[in-house]
């Protein structure tokens, strides 16, 4: 899932791979990936995107991308850890895939009411 999501962001052209913004992401996010990757199993990599919406996101497998409007967007580097934090969190804790296996189980439980009342 997580090197699905990382081939469309290329695919799309949206992965930046040279900015000057990195001069500003890569100092607010090392001492918290330093803090977080014992705790998870796969290398954290850190991707600028470029989306119009200020927004930062994480995907199994430790890819988290920040989209180059969060960086303009944030009043201050307390701001930009935060919403850091918070991504790496959900990668930690296996949010998204829990997330997934909910909804697969909500998905059954439908199908199989409405086997049940013969829809």
């Amino acid at each position: 899932m997580g090197q699905s999501m990382f081939e469309e962001l290329v695919k799309r052209a949206e992965v930046i791979e040279s900015s000057p913004l990195y001069d500003t992401l890569l100092p607010v996010i090392e001492p918290i990936l330093r803090t977080a990757q014992p705790q998870y199993p796969y290398p954290f990599k850190v991707y600028l995107v470029h989306e119009p919406a200020p927004n930062a996101f994480a995907t199994p497998g430790g890819n988290v991308y920040v989209t180059d409007a969060l960086l303009y967007f944030a009043k201050n580097k307390e701001q930009l850890v935060g919403t850091l934090c918070h991504e790496m969190a959900h990668t930690i804790h296996h949010d998204s895939m829990e997330m997934l296996a909910k909804r697969e189980r909500v998905a059954r439980a439908e199908l199989g009411a409405a086997i049940l009342l013969g829809r």
